[in-house]
C-alpha cells in the first residue's frame, strides 16, 4: 500500500513538471516594456535606443518568440554594450512581457581637449562619449593637451571632491588645467577665477575659500575681485577687479 502511494505521488510530480515545462513552453513573448533610471535627469538614451538595441537582436524585437527561447544574460550582455549603460537587468513579467530596465551611467565631468575632442568621465573615472542630443550639467574641464593615465587620476581625484561637497558642487562650473599642470576654477556666481594651484591640501584649501565667500565676498559684493589665489597656506591673496 505504501509502495502503491510513493508510486502515485512520483507519477503526480513528474505529470506535473512535464505540465509546467509545456506551458513555459507554450507561453511566448507578448510586449517589451522598458523602464529607465531617471533619477539623475540623465538623457543620453531613451526607451527607443533599447528598442533599436533589442530590434538588432532580432527583427520582429522578440514579438511572439517562446520565451524560453529568449537568453536573458545574453539580452542583459548586449544593452551593457551601449557605451552609455551602466547595468541592464530583463526578466519575465506577467502575460509574457519581456521587462527591460536599464541604468544609465552618471557622468562627473566633461573634458574638453584643447584640439576639440570632447568626451565624459563617469563617477567611476571612466570615460564615456559625449552625445549632439543631450549636455549633461556636470562642471567642464579645459586645458587638456594629452589623457594620459596620470593626468586622468589627478582630474578624476578633483571632480570626485567637489562632487561630493555639496558647497562645491553648488559652485564649480568650469576647471581650467594650466600649462603649468596647476588648477584654476571659474564658479557660477561672481565674475572671478580661483586659483588652485597643484592638487595638495585640498580639504584645507577649500576652507579658506568657504570662509571667504562666507564672511567677505557677502559684503563686499561677488565682484569686488578679479583673481582669489589659494595656492598660499593659511592666506588667501585677492587680486581686486578694476574699476570701470
Amino acid at each position: 500500500m505504501r509502495n502503491g502511494s510513493l508510486l502515485a505521488l512520483t507519477a503526480l510530480f513528474i505529470g506535473l513538471l512535464i505540465s509546467a515545462a509545456a506551458g513555459e513552453k507554450a507561453r511566448v513573448c507578448s510586449s517589451i516594456q522598458i523602464s529607465m533610471d531617471g533619477t539623475q535627469d540623465l538623457f543620453f538614451i531613451d526607451p527607443q535606443t533599447i528598442r533599436n538595441k533589442l530590434g538588432e537582436l532580432d527583427r520582429d524585437t522578440f514579438a511572439g518568440m517562446p520565451l524560453n527561447q529568449i537568453d536573458l544574460a545574453a539580452l542583459e550582455a548586449s544593452l551593457e554594450e551601449l557605451p552609455h549603460v551602466q547595468d541592464a537587468e530583463t526578466w519575465f513579467g506577467s502575460g509574457g512581457a519581456l521587462c527591460v530596465h536599464v541604468e544609465q551611467r552618471v557622468p562627473m565631468l566633461r573634458v574638453i581637449h584643447n584640439k576639440g575632442v570632447s568626451y565624459y568621465l563617469d563617477i567611476h573615472g571612466e570615460k564615456m562619449p559625449s552625445t549632439r542630443t543631450f549636455t549633461a550639467r556636470v562642471p567642464v574641464l579645459t586645458g587638456m593637451e594629452a589623457a594620459d593615465e596620470e593626468t586622468l587620476a589627478e582630474v578624476v581625484g578633483l571632480a570626485t571632491f567637489i562632487r561630493e561637497d555639496p558647497f562645491l558642487a553648488a559652485l564649480v562650473e568650469q576647471i581650467n588645467r594650466t600649462a603649468s599642470g596647476e588648477y584654476e576654477l571659474v564658479p557660477k556666481i561672481g565674475d572671478h577665477i580661483i586659483k588652485l594651484g597643484v592638487l595638495s591640501d585640498l580639504e584645507a584649501k577649500f576652507k579658506k575659500l568657504e570662509t571667504v565667500y562666507r564672511d567677505g565676498l557677502n559684503y563686499t559684493g561677488w565682484d569686488t575681485y578679479q583673481v582669489l589665489d589659494l595656492r598660499y597656506q593659511d592666506l588667501v591673496y585677492g587680486t581686486r577687479a578694476q574699476q570701470q
